[in-house]
């Protein structure tokens, strides 16, 4: 195959489809090997030779290397061109007898072109439907006036011509500035304006060609393409070759056919483009070489059709006018959803060109961070102060804010806020039978924990499954009411409102894309719990909002940056054994569903958590406490979002066609932690000893597992 294919990119629009099938491109040069199996079924009977009744079967071979170059034929032999689907359009317009001798393997012949026959082949590429013309031939003395009037009647109806620059490169013999595409690529250029194309040869690094001539005061319609070294030169049907070795083509004729391939390729797939957006896509999407931008060598860069085949310019979401940005995430997920959603949800978003593209959504949104927490759970100085009466109990904690001052955080490890300055709460007794809590910074689970006498394990890694709702919190304010039905059954009802924040311990910079605007979430809910001996049963069912989130995962506006509701469940054993044993096991499922709007359609979501402990007071020293953890956070276990994508778009009538796509949110991954404990009495304070083992941190399963220990001693004062 021609080297071009692979050093302009052309796989890319293979894989897309574009073969350059159904375009006819025409070439003006001297004929073609009409017997060759490059174009064979391909060579329009349209073609003619114009400058005498020879028929189209050259006495040369230049125009036959020029056309397989452009649209040599894929039949696993000899080379394939850039378009090799493509129709041939042959022009035939070298006078008779002047290519009698010729060098095929570079421009130097003694073809000579009269301009009326060059000129009839314009006018007949433009009666024969042609959308491209290709025009490998140059000279000293610019085009006269029939020639330029045919490229003005090309180009009006909406030709492309690419044109050689010229070979003095490296020479000023024949009076041509090397510096400035010779004066027949000149005067057709000003002749057809912005769809005239003049093409310089680079080499297989890239750079410009010794031969080539510059780009000079043509900067803006001069584009570099593969002109030295292109294999291969053809004769008498077949490769020319001597011994082992085959002839390559040099000139600037064989990288005009490169560009010409590509317009080629372009037209085909992408038949809403009119002629001057393909060229200002070529310009645009070029490879930069030289000078940094257009420069009087390069002019627009190098050809590079795998770029040209890429959105170029805003991006918008096909059928509307919602603005995708594809090279940035379009939101992000939530914890419980780890690596979910990596592949699969596809739909058409239109460039800046009007072009459709397919995209798939499913790698849209960017996977949350894992929650590493240890330097979180250990880090600051915090303080509690506390009272209790009969009647009322009262909790204050403080802890050092951003700039040394006090700032007020939770009571536990999972309420701690960096920017929280206070976190306070009160319990007191409204009848013999009632209590009510307030709390303000802290969460009304730790309320609920404390009037039930739960005084789970200190952990640091492994949360208990009624520890987390998918996003850590920043509660604001909650209530509680606990009321004693029977003996030692009690209902209790509780609300709280507060922030949704990025992770357990860190702010991630991707969740501010709604200028701070936070998400807030509500909580409404009741449980029963009782104690039958030494067994002591929860339950409980709650309502949850959450304003511009879904399980801590915040879609971004293509999305419709919406919010979700779900319906949460809890259930909780705890029983007290002989020798100071303890076993306990919690229970949570939720059930999500996101608002409809923007791309989401609905969906429904189910996650769960469990935890599993056993642990034993007393076991070394009297006041110790030893405890192991097995646990699951919270994790998406099926479902998804239901997505509104464009699936189909018509180019002809401008229709796009909307499907329900469903972005699945249950990841691979899966969080399994194991964590051991043991907290003592120590010097007038407290010393916690942790030890850890977590396999695929934050459901992602990609993720090393975390491993670790830690020591902590507090001492009151």
């Amino acid at each position: 195959m021609s080297d071009g294919v692979n050093f302009h990119g052309a796989i890319t629009a293979y894989q897309a489809g574009a073969t350059g099938q159904g375009i006819l491109a025409g070439v003006i040069d001297d004929g073609i090997d009409e017997d060759s199996p490059e174009f064979a079924g391909r060579i329009s009977p349209q073609s003619a030779d114009l400058a005498g009744t020879r028929g189209i079967n050259g006495e040369g071979t230049h125009g036959t290397n020029v056309a397989q170059v452009l649209l040599g034929g894929k039949n696993d032999a000899g080379t394939f061109g850039i378009a090799f689907n493509a129709s041939l359009l042959v022009l035939r317009a070298d006078r008779p007898g002047s290519c009698a001798t010729e060098n095929p393997s570079n421009d130097e012949s003694g073809c000579r072109y009269p301009e009326t026959a060059i000129a009839a082949g314009l006018d007949r590429a433009v009666s024969a439907g042609a959308r491209v013309v290709n025009i490998s031939l140059g000279g000293e003395d610019p085009p006269g006036a029939t020639l330029r009037a045919a490229v003005s009647r090309a180009t009006a109806a909406g030709i492309i011509v690419i044109v050689s620059a010229g070979n003095e490169g490296d020479t000023t013999a024949n009076g041509n500035d090397p510096n400035n595409p010779d004066r027949f690529a000149q005067g057709l250029r000003d002749a057809g304006g912005g769809l005239v194309v003049i093409a310089g040869s680079v080499n297989e690094n890239g750079t410009n060609s010794a031969f080539s001539n510059r780009a000079g005061a043509y900067v803006g319609s001069y584009l570099s393409a593969l002109g030295e070294g292109v294999c291969c030169a053809y004769q008498n049907g077949a490769l020319k070759t001597e011994g082992n070795f085959v002839f390559v083509l040099n000139g600037t004729s064989f990288a005009a056919p490169q560009v010409a391939g590509a317009v080629a390729l372009i037209a085909q797939a992408f038949p809403n483009l009119s002629s001057q957006q393909i060229v200002q896509l070529l310009y645009q999407s070029a490879r930069d070489a030289g000078a940094a931008g257009d420069d009087a060598v390069y002019g627009q860069g190098i050809l590079d059709i795998a770029r040209a085949f890429q959105p170029m310019g805003a991006t918008a979401l096909a059928g509307t006018s919602t603005a995708v940005a594809l090279d940035a995430p379009l939101g992000i997920l939530g914890g419980p959803m780890g690596d979910a959603g990596r592949v699969g949800t596809t739909g058409l978003v239109t460039d800046g060109f009007g072009r459709a593209f397919n995209v798939d959504f499913g790698q849209s949104l960017a996977q949350r961070r894992p929650d590493f927490k240890l330097s979180g759970a250990i880090g600051g100085l915090v303080r509690q102060q506390s009272a209790a009466s009969r009647a009322t109990a009262l909790s204050l904690v403080t802890a050092p804010g951003a700039g040394g001052t006090d700032a007020l955080a939770g009571l536990s490890f999972h309420d701690a806020q960096r920017a929280r300055t206070i976190a306070a709460s009160v319990v007191t007794r409204l009848d013999a039978r009632t209590r009510i809590g307030f709390a303000a910074g802290r969460g009304t689970g730790g309320l609920l924990a404390g009037e039930r006498g739960d005084g789970g394990p200190a952990m640091l890694i492994g949360d208990g499954a009624h520890e987390g709702l998918g996003f850590a919190s920043s509660p604001g304010m909650g209530t509680l009411i606990r009321h004693n039905i029977t003996t030692n059954q009690y209902i209790n009802i509780y609300a709280e409102r507060g922030w949704v924040s990025g992770s357990r311990w860190q702010d991630d910079p991707l969740l501010r894309y709604r200028a701070g605007r936070d998400s807030r979430y509500q909580r409404f809910g009741a449980a029963w719990d009782a104690r039958f001996g030494p067994l002591r049963a929860a339950l409980g069912a709650s309502w949850l909002r959450e304003s511009d989130s879904l399980l801590g995962a915040r879609l971004g506006p293509v999305f419709g940056a919406g919010g979700a509701t779900s319906l949460v469940g809890d259930a909780s054993l705890i029983l007290d054994m002989r020798d100071d044993w303890q076993i306990a096991a919690a229970w949570r499922q939720m059930r999500t569903r996101p608002d409809s709007r923007g791309l989401v359609a609905g969906g429904l979501l189910w996650s769960s958590a469990f935890s599993f402990d056993i642990a034993r007071a007393n076991l070394m020293r009297p006041g110790d406490r030893a405890a192991l953890r097995f646990a699951q956070p919270l994790r998406v276990a099926r479902g998804g979002i239901d997505l509104t994508l464009p699936v189909a778009h018509d180019y002809a009538s401008g229709r796009t066609d909307f499907s329900r796509r469903t972005y699945h949110l249950a990841p691979t991954g899966r969080e399994l932690v194991v964590e051991a404990s043991y907290a003592m009495a120590l010097f007038g304070g407290d010393l916690v000893v942790n030890s850890w083992w977590r396999r695929d941190p934050g459901h992602i399963a990609a993720m090393p597992d975390d491993q670790g220990a830690a020591a902590r001693f507090t001492l009151g004062f």
